[in-house]
């Protein structure tokens, strides 16, 4: 009687796993009929640090990913360092934080010509008078998110290049004065700022770079019953944030992808055709971009002046 019971036992189980293996493939067959496609990012926020925190603040909220074993990692993958006070070289600012609208990362990119009270627009460089008036321009805009006069307030991305600015509305005009001051090669423009580190758990990241992939492609309502379906069955596995059949005007979403050795094994191959085609597709991959950026700091970092920690 216990040898009957076991094998309808294990022909249960294996029947359960049959099912699973085969919505599984459905799942992914319609991915097939409707392949991910990229999309652009939302202005600087698909960039760096805003693409990896807005991506976080997504996850965080999702219904689809209470239970799922990346949580976690994900959960404990930034924390905040102590702040602390120093005088740093104007060329590590990379973006300008915004209160209205999407935050400046190509500070670059902006005009270079800039007028005062009325008088017609310069290219600079400025006069010692004319730099005085553009850094006091600067001032009054800047720095209201600190008690100290004439002291910026500075998120500092540990893990890469990237040192956003808190402002108020004088992104053109810091532009300028940074790109300014960029051609005094043996004696850097120093500002003084309010440093707040923010750093990355190496270990969550690994973990998470190891077993899976965090991508933003176009929504497709044409998936929802299928993303049903496989999350019944697989709910550690493919995974869509703020995913519904109607998206609101949504045009974009996260995906979180299992790497193939995270699939059962019937599917596995069929994982790996799919990463070959995200990476044909050019999606924004956060974690990729996190990487990317670590390589960056460690070519950039020796070419600008140390900081001066108070």
């Amino acid at each position: 009687m216990k040898k009957l019971v076991d094998f309808a036992y294990q022909w249960t189980g294996k029947g359960e796993h049959r099912r699973r293996v085969a919505i599984i493939n459905d799942f992914l067959d319609a991915l097939e009929r409707c392949p991910l496609e990229a999309c652009s990012a939302d202005g600087s926020r698909g960039i760096g640090y805003y693409a990896l925190r807005y991506a976080l603040d997504v996850i965080n909220d999702s219904p689809y990913l209470r239970t799922h074993p990346a949580r976690s990692e994900f959960k404990r993958l930034i924390y905040d360092k102590p702040e602390y006070k120093a005088s740093i070289d104007i060329r590590s600012i990379t973006a300008i934080s915004s209160w209205v609208g999407d935050p400046i990362a190509d500070l670059d990119a902006l005009p270079e010509t800039m007028g005062f009270y009325g008088r017609e627009p310069s290219y600079g460089p400025f006069s010692e008078a004319g730099m005085t008036e553009l850094c006091n321009a600067v001032y009054q805009e800047f720095g209201n998110s600190v008690s100290e006069p004439r002291l910026f307030s500075v998120t500092d991305v540990t893990w890469s290049e990237e040192r956003i600015a808190g402002n108020t509305g004088a992104s053109r005009r810091f532009s300028l004065w940074r790109r300014l001051s960029s051609r005094e090669r043996c004696s850097p423009t120093r500002i003084d700022a309010l440093m707040y580190p923010v750093a990355l758990n190496d270990a969550a990241f690994l973990t998470l770079i190891r077993d899976w992939r965090l991508v933003l492609v176009k929504h497709n309502p044409m998936l929802f019953e299928p993303f049903l379906n496989v999350k019944e069955v697989w709910p550690d596995g493919i995974s869509i944030m703020e995913y519904e059949r109607y998206s609101g005007g949504r045009q974009k979403e996260y995906w979180l992808i299992p790497k193939p050795h995270n699939a059962p094994p019937e599917v596995r191959a069929r994982l790996v055709c799919l990463h070959a085609q995200l990476d044909m597709a050019g999606v924004l991959d956060v974690f990729r971009s996190v990487c990317e950026a670590r390589s960056a700091y460690l070519q950039v970092q020796p070419h600008l002046a140390d900081d001066i920690v108070w």
